[in-house]
């Protein structure tokens, strides 16, 4: 049986958006290999807590808008550029509130003064994240389905490398705040290359894809159709898309943090490591 190029054409996208999801899998596996190795149960445990604890809440940050931007363009076409304004400004007010939490957090929270500083370390972790997860929502409007796998297998394999980097000039234990400084250093690098993507698609360089282009394509991000949309208006699109991504990071990732403050670091760090070979399959 002749198989046509656009079922060809599919099967190659998810082919290779299975292999990344997978290599990606494969990386932070090994990096958490080499850090139970190289840390103690309990400095492994501390630091699986506070990246689950920023982990946990990084959705509010983007709070849902891949989600509702595919949605959006795939009911409405280029008219969905409409919401690209108001999209901008609420993911900046949604990401610094979720900063500004998880500091609360850290500041006044019922932890050391170790783990504190581990949670203002990786608060970065929430911008990229969000940048991440946009240029994400652009790449796969424009079907560019092998960039978009390169794009989410990025921050895994820079994050082992600099791990690598680190546990081989170490002359004795590896320090927590170090490793934290690397998770940071990659979430910047992920910062710069998701603005970069991102200013692009405000000045209009979208090559959406499945709708034709209007004619007036070259101006259509400059309309006044813009002032219809409200921030308000793209919250109550996003939500239910950032919940769904908080309620499974909650069913997954809570159990870490809830045994690092009610029973110990070293539970954590033992727990961590089975959630790791099953998230891994």
């Amino acid at each position: 049986m002749k198989i046509s190029s656009t079922v060809r054409k599919a099967l190659a996208a998810i082919s290779f958006l299975w292999l990344g999801s997978l290599a990606g899998a494969g990386l932070v596996f090994i990096t958490n290999v080499v850090l139970a190795r190289e840390l103690t149960p309990s400095g492994y445990g501390v630091f699986a807590a506070a990246l689950a604890t920023i982990t946990l809440l990084a959705p509010l940050g983007e709070f849902g808008l891949r989600g509702f931007w595919l949605k959006a363009f795939g009911a409405e076409g280029w008219g969905a550029v409409r919401w690209l304004t108001r999209s901008f400004r609420f993911v900046i007010l949604s990401t610094t509130v979720t900063l500004l939490m998880l500091a609360t957090w850290a500041a006044f929270g019922p932890h050391d003064e170790s783990f504190r500083w581990l949670l203002y370390w990786l608060l970065p972790v929430i911008i990229g994240y969000s940048f991440i997860e946009l240029v994400s929502a652009k790449l796969q409007l424009e079907e560019r389905y092998n960039a978009l796998a390169l794009w989410r297998l990025m921050p895994h394999l820079a994050r082992l490398l600099l791990v690598l980097l680190v546990v081989s000039g170490a002359t004795g234990q590896v320090n927590l705040d170090t490793i934290a400084v690397v998770y940071a250093v990659v979430a910047f690098v992920m910062m710069n290359a998701g603005f970069v993507q991102m200013r692009a698609m405000a000045q209009g360089h979208l090559a959406l894809k499945g709708h034709l282009k209007p004619s007036d394509a070259e101006n259509i991000f400059q309309t006044e159709v813009t002032s219809i949309v409200r921030v308000s208006d793209v919250a109550r699109q996003t939500w239910p898309f950032a919940l769904t991504g908080l309620f499974y990071l909650v069913y997954f990732q809570s159990a870490v943090i809830l045994l690092k403050y009610l029973a110990s670091d070293q539970a954590a760090g033992i727990y961590n490591v089975a959630v790791t070979i099953m998230a891994v399959v």
